[in-house]
Formats: C-alpha cells, sequence, structure tokens
C-alpha cells in the first residue's frame, strides 16, 4: 500500500471511483455474458426441444391415425381410407426426415425402421388379402400383429416424448437455477 500513496483528497478519491467503476464494468460484464448463456439456452430448449418434442407427438399421432385408417379401409372397402392411409403414410416420410436431421438417438432410428416395416406390411399383407377377398383374414392380421407391432411404435414415440419433455425441465431447471445465481 506504501507504493500507492495520494497526497491529495481529490486523488484518493478519483482512484477510489476508478475502483468502484472498474468493478461494476467487471461485475456488467459477468451479468451479460450469464444472461447471453441464460438467453441462448432457453432458446435451445424453447426451440430445438419443443420441436422435437412436437415431432414426437405428431409422428405417435400419425400412427394411431393410420390404424384407424387402415381398420376403416378394410371393415367398410371404402377406397378414401386407404388414399388418406397412403396420405399419412407420405406425411410420415417427411417427419421422419425431419426427425433424423434434429435427432440421432438409436431409439429413434429403430422406431422409423419399426414404422416403415409396420407400414410395408399393411399396404403389402393386410390390404392385398382384403383385395383378394379374404376379409377375416386380413381383419386378424391387422388387429393382431400389424396393431401390435403399431402399438409397440406408438409407444416408443411416446416414451421419447417423455423422455424429451424430463430433459427440458431438467435444462429449464439448470437455467433457472443459474439466473438465480446471477
Amino acid at each position: 500500500m506504501r507504493a500507492i500513496q495520494f497526497k491529495s483528497v481529490k486523488k484518493k478519491m478519483l482512484a477510489g471511483f476508478g475502483l468502484v467503476l472498474l468493478l461494476m464494468i467487471a461485475l456488467s460484464s459477468y451479468f451479460i455474458s450469464n444472461m447471453k448463456y441464460i438467453h441462448d439456452e432457453t432458446k435451445i430448449v424453447i426451440k430445438d426441444e419443443m420441436d422435437l418434442l412436437v415431432l414426437d407427438k405428431t409422428m405417435a399421432f400419425n400412427i394411431a391415425e393410420r390404424i384407424a385408417l387402415a381398420r376403416g379401409y378394410v371393415l367398410t372397402g371404402d377406397v378414401s381410407y386407404k388414399e388418406e392411409f397412403e396420405q399419412y403414410s407420405s406425411e410420415m416420410v417427411n417427419l421422419e426426415q425431419q426427425l433424423l436431421k434434429h435427432d440421432d438417438i438409436a431409439k429413434a432410428k429403430e422406431l422409423i425402421e419399426l414404422g416403415d416395416h409396420w407400414q410395408q406390411r399393411v399396404e403389402n399383407e393386410v390390404f392385398p388379402l382384403y383385395e383378394q377377398g379374404n376379409i377375416e383374414a386380413s381383419v386378424a392380421l391387422l388387429n393382431g400383429d400389424a396393431q401390435a407391432e403399431a402399438r409397440k411404435i406408438m409407444a416408443g414415440y411416446n416414451e421419447l416424448t417423455t423422455k424429451r419433455e424430463a430433459e427440458m425441465v431438467t435444462k429449464a431447471d439448470a437455467i433457472s437455477q443459474l439466473s438465480v445465481k446471477t
């Protein structure tokens, strides 16, 4: 302290003011960087995680809708059900591509493969059986193995949804804790 000796009150006050100013600049920089981090993390949670959450729910709904449409076609013979099934199937391809762009987890890839297999089964086994006049066999296949497979896929997407919701809560808590600390 002997090296920094001020002889006038004015210099002492200016040095004190300068020190306070430096501390305020350092604290402001710290708060700004933390706020930017909180903002970026919140943006990720809201944008990316929410998009994936909605995508998972949409994919589960798509499977459920196609089950109903396939069943409607097999039970009534109304071709509009089959056409809607095909529309939902092409929509599912787009949803799968979106999911693979944003998500690289093995579970999502497995569900996509199972969904593709299920769709091929319905299109290549259930529908042809019905169109050949073997209504009972097509209904039995659709209500048996094909339905069980579809329900497994829907459960998988719902599991992904639950996992993402938990991750979002965890991230939100972490962001909240960080904002409390600052």
